[in-house]
């Protein structure tokens, strides 16, 4: 600390925070490979296992940011467990069930979302998570002040069939479109408080 100087370094097992604060400038960087890690600086409980990075900028009170993550199960996130339920419960009535996913949760394979707080929303400008059950695209916001969420996601299932569909000529193009997938937009909004 010397003056409008703060810089922190911190490490623990196999995680390392670095934090610095110049004048109106301030930067934050995380690499963990644990999700108890994540936990206990971030209060959030709903990501097991996995390696993590984390990495904003704040400059006049707008802080800018992007969260990776590799190999982790989101859950006890209901949001998005009871989407991919929801989506799953049709295919699984068939052939097309993913042993993957469960009530255990969402595995992602890789994640990145990108963000920006300003006072007191925060704006995910871009999501992306590529699972294996499905994968999940959007952006939106949330408004922590009066606990509203509004969020467009666009969740691509089947992904195994997907790939057979896709490979043959016309068909595929019928079927899945120009992007090559079965995939629904969903538009969650409403209060995040019961």
């Amino acid at each position: 600390i010397s003056k409008d100087k703060i810089i922190f370094n911190s490490s623990y097992q196999e995680s390392t925070l670095f934090y610095s604060k110049i004048a109106h400038k301030t930067k934050i960087k995380v690499r963990s490979n644990s999700s108890d890690y994540i936990k206990s600086i971030s209060g959030f409980s709903g990501l097991k296992g996995g390696s993590f990075n984390f990495d904003a900028n704040s400059y006049n009170g707008a802080l800018r940011g992007r969260f990776t993550m590799k190999d982790t199960t989101m859950r006890g996130f209901a949001l998005f467990n009871n989407i991919l339920a929801l989506i799953n419960t049709v295919p699984s009535l068939v052939i097309f069930k993913d042993p993957r996913y469960s009530k255990s949760g969402y595995v992602i394979k890789k994640g990145e979302i990108n963000f920006t707080k300003q006072d007191s929303i925060i704006y995910f400008n871009n999501i992306s998570l590529i699972g294996y059950s499905a994968d999940i695209t959007g952006s939106g916001y949330i408004n922590t002040s009066s606990n509203k969420i509004d969020l467009k996601l666009k969740i691509s299932t089947l992904k195994d069939i997907s790939k057979i569909i896709k490979n043959i000529p016309l068909v595929g193009y019928l079927f899945l479109g120009k992007n090559g997938k079965v995939s629904t937009t969903i538009k969650v909004s409403g209060s995040l408080i019961k």
